[in-house]
């Protein structure tokens, strides 16, 4: 046997197969009553008030959209979709949609960020969210192209969303902050949106050092002066 036959032989016996298998036989989501076919998980209008844990250790082939709209969530916890795993759909395509709009979302955990940054598009539209509801390294979603926010109740730009810079659109209609009444600029993101939106929002321990040298200086001509 050669070297190359040998390591072969090897990884198939310590390299498990990928298990792949169908959404609703995991016991979380079986327990939840939703419904699946080959591409959505359909848990919307059930009266749920926690996302599940997924930790099956199964990976769900050809997932495109995961719906839990219109029931009674307040957070997205820690354990949110913890141990998600999806295969890339047709021709190693990847789009995959949360749908958690229309529930009562005001908080969302750091600790939920890694198993969120498998989605493309999010949906939070028709929640409690503020401005302060987003907390934690958003750069970390580097999958997400589409966000919707709208009808929340966000009053400036949260520094998150200056993180996401990969983003294609952002839907934030409804909001009562100044930054949110034009809203044709956040439908369709270009070139140079994100400097002008974040250089007014980003907190002082996010602004780059040329920029706050140049604050400080004028802070302390200011005292002199006076």
């Amino acid at each position: 046997m050669d070297l190359f036959s040998f390591m072969q032989l090897v990884a198939s016996v310590f390299v498990p197969d990928e298990k792949t298998c169908s959404p609703c036989e995991i016991p979380s989501l079986k327990s939840l009553n939703c419904d699946c076919t080959t591409t959505t998980i359909n848990c919307e209008n059930r009266r749920i008030q926690s996302l599940p844990s997924l930790e099956d250790g199964c990976v769900l082939n050809g997932i495109t959209e995961i719906n839990f709209a219109n029931n009674d969530i307040n957070s997205i916890k820690p354990d949110a979709f913890k141990g998600l795993q999806v295969k890339n759909g047709a021709k190693g395509v990847h789009q995959l949609k949360l749908d958690l709009s229309s529930n009562q979302i005001s908080s969302i955990s750091e600790q939920s960020l890694p198993s969120l940054s498998v989605f493309t598009h999010l949906d939070l539209s028709d929640n409690q969210l503020e401005t302060t509801s987003f907390r934690g390294d958003y750069s970390a979603l580097r999958s997400l192209k589409e966000l919707d926010v709208k009808g929340n109740s966000m009053d400036s730009v949260p520094h998150q969303f200056c993180q996401m810079s990969h983003l294609k659109s952002i839907h934030v209609q409804g909001n009562p902050g100044k930054a949110y009444r034009d809203i044709s600029g956040w439908s369709s993101i270009s070139d140079g949106f994100w400097e002008k939106q974040c250089n007014s929002s980003v907190s002082l321990s996010t602004v780059p050092i040329p920029v706050f040298t140049v604050a400080f200086s004028i802070l302390i001509s200011i005292c002199i002066s006076s």
